[in-house]
């Protein structure tokens, strides 16, 4: 069902956000970070990311190669976040459990390969959602522990990526940031059917390109659309590259339109200059979790619910944790 008028301006006005948004320390606008990320990965894609795919769906390219070597080039190029629980976690633990390795290699192999159409798109989704069930419970049936079976809320991560590194223009990644953007602003409410709902999250996407370009002036496609996304709900895993590459996150004050107790001075706030590694999107999870006064405050002003803000936290320190070799047994998050 296409958005509504009300719906489509209040997506419009974040767009509106994005694109006018001030430039950062580095000097470059959110836009313009974007564009350059954007133009890493379509080379990656045209390059060494794309032939390894197709080498892999060729089948000159076995299995466990292409498991590692997915890994490799995402560890070296963080455009998609692949490396966290979703996606190279979820590929290992697929391939981990299964006990017929030929009959996962076809399975995946079936599965990535960018569907021609979206009603194969959907079935692609539910045979896969079907085979990861099976062996997961196969796995526990067998004495394995349910948190090392892979968890179906990552398919539709796993999949997308791989679709869209065959065609970048036609199908959307589905990222948990961007459900969680669509449902806070009331765009969308995700259903318990996977197939379906990625092909509404499709749509969605396609249908805010358009109105987003009419809107700007400015010709909006996939990616930028998922950029507003990431603008408003943030990017995680900007967070997860600082902390790896050890850098040091600079706390943000944190700050209502009506004054609050959680209101800070500049002394109160960089009494000496800031070393903690904690991402601030972390680090107010404590926070929360006492039921500080003035969050509930905060949440509205951000234009989100303290209960999505903490879900969303939480996501952020399992990812950030996740990145870290010797976490292979965290349970995935089970959202879209």
């Amino acid at each position: 069902m296409p958005l509504s008028a009300e719906q489509l301006a209040r997506a419009v006005e974040i767009m509106r956000e994005y694109l006018n948004a001030p430039p950062t320390a580095d000097g470059k606008t959110p836009s313009q970070r974007s564009a350059e990320g954007d133009k890493q990965r379509a080379e990656l894609i045209e390059g060494e990311l794309g032939q390894l795919v197709a080498a892999y769906l060729a089948g000159s390219v076995p299995l466990e190669e292409f498991k590692t070597k997915i890994d490799s080039v995402n560890k070296r190029h963080e455009n998609w976040g692949f490396k966290g629980i979703k996606g190279q976690m979820f590929f290992n633990m697929v391939v981990n459990v299964a006990h017929d390795p030929a009959e996962c290699d076809q399975e995946i192999k079936a599965a990535i390969a960018v569907p021609q159409n979206e009603d194969i798109a959907r079935s692609r989704i539910r045979t896969f959602s079907s085979y990861v069930r099976r062996i997961g419970e196969a796995f526990v049936e067998a004495g394995g522990k349910k948190q090392g079976r892979p968890k179906p809320g990552s398919i539709l991560f796993f999949l997308t990526y791989f679709w869209q590194v065959q065609d970048r223009r036609t199908w959307p990644v589905c990222y948990t940031n961007s459900v969680n953007v669509m449902t806070d602003l009331n765009l969308w409410q995700p259903t318990e059917d996977l197939a379906d709902d990625y092909i509404t999250f499709k749509h969605l996407h396609e249908e805010l390109a358009q109105a987003f370009t009419m809107a700007s002036g400015r010709p909006f496609n996939l990616y930028d659309v998922e950029h507003v996304f990431w603008f408003k709900g943030g990017n995680p895993y900007d967070a997860v590259k600082m902390v790896i590459e050890g850098g040091a996150a600079i706390p943000t004050p944190i700050s209502a339109p009506a004054p609050t107790s959680l209101q800070s001075t500049a002394e109160d706030t960089l009494v000496r200059l800031p070393d903690s590694y904690i991402p601030p999107i972390v680090s107010v999870l404590p926070r929360i979790a006492r039921n500080e006064p003035g969050f509930d405050a905060l949440a509205a002003a951000s234009g989100i619910s303290l209960s999505k803000a903490f879900e969303k936290a939480i996501h952020a320190a399992f990812t950030i944790i996740s990145s870290f070799p010797g976490n292979l047994h965290l349970r995935p998050w089970q959202s879209c």
